[in-house]
């Protein structure tokens, strides 16, 4: 001996034996957990996808005109720049005429998803004072 005492180490050694339906259950467990978690993110995909999908950029101006031959949309907004869009859904515009003032939702390819009823107010000029 060299003199100096060594700590006993206790071995933790279970007092019953696992059963093969133990490690069946802890295994089912786990299993199940990973399950929902890969439910629930497809869930959270899913949603964001189609959050995405509904939302656009709103576009706003007097239309010029309408070309159902090339399923296109002539707007001139506000600065007097001619704004040209796709129109799948040639419904939307069934209440409304050249040279009316609209707005519309588009999409990332410049598509009109969805005509506003109510249009966005248009400010009055600046006042030099």
């Amino acid at each position: 001996m060299t003199g100096h005492a060594r700590p006993r180490q206790t071995v933790a050694v279970p007092s019953e034996h696992y059963s093969g339906k133990d490690i069946y259950n802890r295994e089912v467990a786990w299993f199940t957990q990973w399950v929902v978690v890969f439910l629930l993110s497809l869930l959270t995909l899913a949603n964001t996808i189609s959050s995405r999908a509904e939302q656009g950029e709103v576009v706003s101006g007097i239309l010029e005109s309408v070309s159902l031959e090339s399923s296109t949309v002539r707007l001139r907004n506000p600065l007097g720049q001619p704004i040209i869009l796709k129109i799948r859904k040639p419904h939307l515009l069934e209440h409304v005429t050249v040279g009316d003032r609209v707005t519309v939702v588009v999409n990332e390819d410049h598509e009109i998803m969805k005509l506003i009823e109510t249009p966005i107010p248009e400010l009055p000029p600046p006042t030099s004072q």
